[in-house]
């Protein structure tokens, strides 16, 4: 039997995998039922509640363990983002997902402005949304190495993940992520 903590990490688990295909300009998901669930943006502060939505259209997400890599995750979300230019179909969602440990939660008054602060691209910031889970458990349910302190996944519109890596920014990860965009 469950303890009821990893339940509740592993029910935010399912959710967060859904709800990380909200995108700013096209409202969508994976068609799961999100009822319930909320993340929280950092650009005005609502809650994104969750609902049953069907999905329209590829998603890049970035998800961030450790606000020490900002830079990191803004410059792949910058670079993903580009490949909307040379798109002729519906353009890819780009979304960021901070996480922070689940028992901060009560304390988002003062680390959600913080976490704002720190990104220096501030178009950015309709994309990003803070979720507060626990971090092993997360991490666990999603194949993420412990150590890890950041994932980037493209996923297509059934949830399916087509391309991640852990890596920093690089031209090869790069090239990867643009061909399974093309075919």
């Amino acid at each position: 039997m469950l303890n009821d903590r990893v339940a509740r990490g592993l029910l935010f688990t399912g959710v967060l995998s859904a709800i990380l295909f909200f995108q700013p300009l096209h409202a969508f998901s994976m068609g799961l039922d999100l009822t319930g669930f909320q993340a929280f943006s950092l650009n005005n502060g609502k809650a994104l509640l969750g609902k049953k939505l069907p999905g329209k259209t590829y998603t890049f997400v970035a998800i961030g363990f450790n606000p020490a890599r900002q830079k990191e995750i803004e410059l792949w979300m910058e670079k993903a983002l580009l490949l909307n230019l040379n798109r002729t179909e519906t353009p890819i969602g780009v979304l960021e997902m901070a996480i922070v440990e689940e028992k901060y939660k009560t304390f988002r008054a003062q680390i959600e402005p913080l976490m704002k602060r720190k990104i220096e691209n501030k178009t950015l910031l309709p994309r990003v949304y803070a979720g507060y889970a626990n971090h092993l458990v997360l991490k666990k349910s999603l194949g993420i190495p412990d150590k890890t302190d950041t994932y980037y996944l493209l996923c297509d519109p059934q949830g399916r993940v087509l391309w991640k890596t852990f890596s920093p920014f690089n031209k090869n990860d790069y090239d990867t992520l643009r061909e399974k965009l093309l075919h």
